[in-house]
């Protein structure tokens, strides 16, 4: 949705799909209201469906983040639809009553790969050719009615579905029809996101008696909402997401620029990379990314895995060669694991162990912050001394070129990351937080990790003040010197202000809020030192 989210404005969301997304559930006006709430026991009576699931948890959430804007959601999503269905309903929709909208979001795959396994419902289920060419035609349809389309793969499904022998058979189906979608949504223009990985993740990891599912394909209550975090993530600060993802809350969010694909690779490089990395998959466009480069997911033999390549002259190269030579000295579980990484046919190409999650929440209260504050601490350790020999110090950094790092603060021996924001953080699904672009690499005190962090978190939301004690929980902050965090504060505050008058009109607005996140915390650590 992106810029499309403006204040005081109404933004219209089209839903087309399947039962996922339409999800009927009974409707009693006695039930949701806590004062009329029948005894245990009564007998009431339905009056009617309401649609829930995840669209209407998107639907809340987007309204809670952005209460200023006027949502309207046009659910047309039916029950047991394949592509065949999908496309009249949109043709029908767009084509035949000239409906327009903001966001068009479409789900669709489950019914085509179910029905092929269902006894006497088998001619009902559509072959991969069929799809492909049905899918690609309905989003010619929405892309040309829509000023953004979001096309959401379809998950994993568990037993119940069908004979527990032939669940990873149709997983493996849905897999290559979720390739299908992703291929169709990066030629048209669309927006893909990827929930297989995190659906097969969670089914792995929840403790028993839990289910993502009621009947190994409906969601239930948890599934759903694992859904809509995958399509939404909270965004108490609006961080990368599907909706929003050129809201702008970190200062690399408005760098986004034309992304290649996998097939613009020289094909020299293509045949290198499927020979080193066991290729076995099609190349997925992975949404998000700041430069040009190419960013794909690929299943491989070992599993799946993160391509992200770009042209050797290109103006950010500079950044994945900086990011190749920390990810070969890093010690395992800090980031993905760096798996192959060359220079070569005039591109630099870099492949990493594939890693699914979402980006932590560092608003105030949010579970969060107090595992990055163990990650960090824990990361620091392993990170002394530099593992890069090739790390500049700290002062070299361009946060200090307008006011110099003071030369007894910037004395420390941790490879720092210097740019960790929440989206340069992941939060897996066993509930660690690995971290992400290492393209800024310095060598300097650890303390002036979470000193960096500070007006991050003030961003989200937390008074200077709150965002200090955070940093304090490290043994590193609380040791540092009291002058050395002013020398960073007011040089991180001079950068961002130098910069406000630069870059698009979303990045100049974000640099302006930085810097305002800046001053305040300047002058809370003024006001603190005055006697």
């Amino acid at each position: 949705m992106g810029e499309h989210v403006t204040r005081g404005r109404t933004v219209r969301v089209g839903w087309f799909g399947t039962s996922i997304m339409e999800h009927l559930q009974a409707h009693v006006a006695v039930m949701s209201d806590q004062t009329r709430l029948p005894p245990v026991g009564a007998t009431v009576t339905v009056e009617g469906w309401q649609r829930r699931g995840y669209p209407y948890l998107v639907a809340l959430a987007l309204q809670a983040d952005y209460p200023g804007t006027l949502f309207e959601h046009d659910n047309r999503a039916q029950g047991g639809a394949t592509i065949r269905d999908v496309r009249r309903i949109v043709h029908d929709t767009v084509k035949a009553s000239g409906t327009l909208y903001d966001v068009a979001v479409i789900g669709c795959g489950i019914n085509d790969v179910w029905r092929a396994h269902q006894a006497g419902r088998e001619a009902e289920g559509v072959g991969p050719e069929e799809f492909a060419d049905l899918y690609a035609q309905t989003l010619d349809v929405l892309v040309s009615a829509s000023k953004e389309v979001l096309c959401i793969g379809e998950t994993t499904v568990g037993a119940g579905a069908v004979d527990l022998g032939a669940v990873a058979e149709m997983n493996n189906m849905l897999a290559a029809y979720n390739t299908i979608a992703a291929a169709a949504a990066a030629t048209a223009g669309a927006r893909y996101v990827d929930v297989q990985q995190a659906f097969q993740n969670a089914a792995e990891n929840l403790p028993p008696g839990l289910s993502l599912w009621t009947d190994g394909v409906h969601l239930t209550e948890l599934g759903a909402t694992l859904l809509a975090r995958q399509v939404h993530p909270p965004t108490r600060a609006p961080h990368r997401n599907s909706f929003t993802a050129n809201t702008g809350s970190a200062d690399k969010e408005n760098r986004r620029m034309t992304a290649r694909h996998w097939n613009d690779l020289p094909a020299s490089l293509r045949d290198r990379l499927t020979h080193e990395l066991a290729i076995t998959g099609v190349a997925v466009p992975v949404t998000g990314g700041y430069t040009s480069g190419v960013r794909v997911r690929i299943d491989t033999a070992r599993g799946p895995v993160f391509v992200k390549a770009i042209p050797a002259d290109d103006p950010a190269a500079g950044m994945y060669r900086t990011e190749m030579a920390a990810a070969r000295t890093l010690p395992a579980g800090i980031s993905p694991a760096l798996l192959t990484a060359a220079e070569s046919h005039g591109w630099i190409a870099l492949a990493f162990d594939y890693v699914t999650g979402r980006h932590p929440d560092l608003a105030p209260g949010s579970l969060d912050l107090h595992t990055l504050t163990e990650t960090l601490s824990h990361a620091h350790a392993a990170l002394t001394p530099c593992p890069l020999p090739s790390a500049p110090p700290l002062a070299d950094s361009p946060i200090f070129s307008g006011r110099p790092l003071p030369e007894e603060y910037g004395h420390g021996d941790t490879l720092l990351h210097c740019d960790l924001r929440a989206d340069n953080l992941l939060v897996t699904p066993d509930g660690t937080i690995t971290l992400l672009d290492w393209a800024w690499p310095y060598r300097g005190p650890a303390w002036a990790e979470f000193a960096l962090l500070v007006p991050q978190l003030i961003l989200t939301g937390h008074t200077p003040a709150n965002a200090e004690r955070w940093a304090a929980q490290a043994p590193a902050y609380r040791s540092a010197p009291p002058a050395g965090i002013d020398a960073i504060a007011e040089a991180l505050t001079d950068y961002w202000t130098s910069r406000t008058q630069q870059g698009t009109p979303e990045l100049r607005a974000y640099r302006t809020r930085a810097a305002e996140a800046g001053r305040a915390w300047v002058q809370h650590r003024q006001a603190d030192s005055t006697p």
